[in-house]
């Protein structure tokens, strides 16, 4: 069918108008497809194939195919295909779209977010075309509170180990006046040290002082299957030890709370100690003496 099964395999069965006539078939030719029920109408000019099941994924598409050629899911949808921290657990309700046309799309479902630029970074998640990484951290600066900015920026860079370079990059193509881009580069910037925190440098201060064997920073733990696991904030790989600094502040939030349970549940079952350290319990050196006894036995 002048490849259009192709296409529409590639596109979670769907096809739009235009689509069906770059690929050569007449206006007749559509509505005879339609009379046959081989197609339906699932959007305006948007057609989907007999015998495909409508699935978040089809409406993501089809909101694509709606707004043409340039757009992109964008915002809080991005970030769910980006499977960030606040925004992995649901598909969203209302799909982001973001275009460069001046083309309006009033559907229920979907928001529509035109664009001044002429042209958008984008990149294929899941089949879905979406903004960058970069340029979607950007978008949800500006509808964020900070509190949710911050766990989404925490969860990118995790992931994501050249993040800071490439979105410290893209800031550069863009104004500097648009809202929450401040606050997105001073999160960044506080992240921009060896050490995530103020925290941290306090800590690795101790430990040198206390004579303990220098640990590596930011260690990355994965399982005998070669799966990622959790980032410690330090760690002695040999003894496999793992230190995490934690501040009320990062996680007062229930998500990053059960998250790092889960994780250092997972170290324990690999036979890691871990071992707690906070602001509060960083000058009573119960946490640095455990440390001693586990690197430095008699």
């Amino acid at each position: 069918m002048h490849g259009l099964d192709e296409v529409s395999r590639k596109q979670f069965g769907l096809v739009s108008r235009a689509q069906a006539k770059a690929a050569g078939l007449s206006d007749d030719a559509i509505r005879w497809r339609l009379e046959r029920k081989e197609w339906e109408t699932f959007r305006p000019l948007v057609y989907r194939f007999r015998g495909t099941s409508v699935t978040w994924s089809q409406l993501a598409m089809a909101a694509l195919l709606t707004a043409g050629p340039g757009s992109a899911l964008s915002h809080k949808t991005a970030a769910f295909l980006f499977k960030l921290d606040g925004f992995k657990r649901e598909r969203p309700r209302v799909i982001d779209v973001a275009t460069t046309r001046h083309k309006s799309i009033a559907r229920p479902g979907v928001l529509h977010h035109r664009l001044r630029e002429k042209t958008l970074p984008t990149i294929v998640t899941q089949g879905l075309t979406t903004t960058t990484l970069a340029r979607t951290l950007v978008d949800l600066a500006g509808v964020l509170v900070p509190h949710s900015l911050e766990l989404a920026l925490d969860s990118a860079r995790r992931d994501h180990p050249l993040l800071p370079h490439e979105l410290a990059a893209y800031v550069k193509t863009i104004s500097h006046r648009r809202k929450g881009l401040a606050l997105l580069l001073e999160l960044l910037a506080s992240r921009a040290s060896p050490y995530d925190s103020a925290l941290e440098v306090d800590v690795f201060k101790e430990l040198e002082l206390r004579g303990l064997p220098k640990p590596v920073a930011g260690y990355s733990i994965y399982d005998e299957q070669g799966r990622y696991v959790m980032k410690a904030d330090a760690a002695w790989k040999d003894q496999k030890v793992a230190l995490h600094m934690d501040s009320y502040h990062y996680h007062h939030h229930r998500e990053r709370f059960e998250r790092d349970a889960r994780q250092r549940n997972a170290l324990a079952l690999l036979k890691w100690t871990n071992v707690v350290v906070t602001k509060r319990s960083l000058a009573d050196r119960g946490w640095s003496d455990t440390l001693k006894r586990l690197l430095l036995p008699a």
